[in-house]
C-alpha cells in the first residue's frame, strides 16, 4: 500500500549508472558477527551497523546510534538471504524490531556530501507471524516526506513484504518500521547514489541575504545632498 505526498565497495554489489546497489548483510565482516536473535539483549559492538556500507553511500542508525546485525535462528532459512538480517535498537542499545532503522545516502566513501537515490527496496523477513504491518517513508534532500510504503507481514513461510519506493526528484534517506516488533529486514537495494553538490540555505539565511541586499540596493539609490 503506497501513500505518495504531493505528486565497502568490497562490501555489496557497486552501483552503476544502471546497476543497483544490493546490501545482503552477509558480505564479508557482517554476518560473521551478526547477534543471537535475542530482542532486548544489549547490541554487541561487532554487531552493531553505521558505516560499514559507506563505500556504497549508505550509513545506518536507529534509536540507540546503530542498527543491529541478527542472526535469525531458529529459522535462517526464513530469510532471503540467510542467515542475517538487520533490526533496529533502542536509545539503551538493545535489539529491537519496533525501533525504526534510519538509512541516510551520502556520496559514496564520504559521509560529509549528501547524496540521493531514486528507488530503495528492502525485504522483510519469510517468517510471517500475520501479527502486523512494516513501513518504509522516504524523505527527501530538504527533509520532505515523499511518501511511504505499508505492507501487511501476513504472508506464508518462505515468503514475506517487499517494500519500495521510488522518486524521481531523489531520496535521502528512508524510515523502515514494523508494528509487531517481530519482523527483520534483508536485502536492501538502492539505485545509483548521486552526490548534492550544493547546500540547502536555511530560511533565515536566506532572509538575511535578501535583507541584506534590499539595504545596499536603498542606500546606493539615497540621494547625495551637496
Amino acid at each position: 500500500m503506497k501513500f505518495t505526498v504531493a505528486g565497502l565497495l568490497a562490501l555489496g554489489s557497486i552501483a552503476t549508472a544502471s546497476h543497483a546497489a544490493v546490501i545482503t548483510f552477509e558480505e564479508t565482516g557482517i554476518a560473521p558477527a551478526a547477534m543471537l536473535n535475542s530482542p532486548g539483549a544489549a547490541v554487541p559492538v561487532a554487531s552493531r551497523l553505521t558505516d560499514q556500507y559507506l563505500g556504497l553511500g549508505a550509513l545506518f542508525t536507529s534509536q540507540g546510534g546503530f542498527a543491529a546485525v541478527v542472526n535469525h535462528s531458529p529459522n535462517p532459512s526464513a530469510t532471503p538471504s540467510p542467515p542475517a538480517v538487520i533490526g533496529g535498537t533502542l536509545a539503551d542499545g538493545t535489539l529491537s524490531y519496533t525501533a525504526p532503522i534510519t538509512i541516510t545516502f551520502v556520496k559514496p566513501g564520504d559521509s560529509s556530501t549528501l547524496g540521493t537515490t531514486t528507488m530503495v527496496r528492502i525485504l522483510g523477513d519469510w517468517f510471517p507471524l500475520n501479527s502486523g504491518t512494516i513501513t518504509m517513508s522516504a524523505f527527501g534532500i530538504d527533509g520532505t516526506l515523499l511518501g511511504s510504503d505499508t505492507e501487511f507481514d501476513n504472508g506464508s513461510i518462505g515468503q514475506g513484504a517487499a517494500l519500495q519506493l521510488d522518486f524521481a526528484q531523489g531520496i535521502h534517506r528512508v524510515v523502515i518500521s514494523g508494528t509487531s516488533g517481530t519482523v527483520g529486514f534483508d536485502n536492501l537495494e538502492f539505485g545509483p547514489v548521486s552526490p548534492v553538490s550544493a547546500s540547502i540555505p536555511e530560511p533565515t539565511v536566506v532572509s538575511l541575504l535578501l535583507i541584506s541586499l534590499f539595504m545596499a540596493s536603498a542606500i546606493s539609490r539615497r540621494p547625495i545632498n551637496s
